[in-house]
């Protein structure tokens, strides 16, 4: 099994919390001990990670990349580029969903949602 992360596996941005300079190592050690191989998408909270991450696990660029069947993999907190919009998919991290309510004065709201998609079980094990 391979793994890629897209990004923000430590909470805060610039430094990592005392609970995940213990978190972290330990849960990357679990997940090594099932994965051929790991791989991190630097997100916008994962500063200060490279010292919390086992040698084995590999720092992908924040910018994305074109992984196989040209899907692009982004975090999300920058744009992506051209190359990548022009992939056939995208999967992104750092999505932030809203849905926007507007009243009968044209003053909108926005609240958080969450997406829950449906996963297509069919054809997914060759992938």
């Amino acid at each position: 099994m391979n793994i890629v992360n897209l990004g923000d596996v430590n909470h805060t941005i610039a430094r990592a919390k005392i609970e995940e300079w213990k978190n972290v190592p330990e849960f990357f050690k679990e997940v090594s001990k099932k994965a051929k191989s790991i791989k991190i998408m630097s997100g916008n909270h994962d500063g200060d990670l490279k010292p919390l991450i086992p040698s084995n696990v590999e720092i992908l660029p924040s910018l994305g990349i074109v992984a196989q069947e040209n899907i692009a993999l982004i975090h999300g907190h920058a744009w992506p580029s051209l190359k990548l919009l022009k992939c056939k998919g995208l999967i992104m991290e750092h999505t932030h969903p809203v849905v926007a309510f507007k009243d009968a004065f044209d003053f909108r709201s926005f609240r958080q949602v969450w997406v829950k998609p449906f996963l297509i079980r069919k054809g997914l094990q060759k992938h």
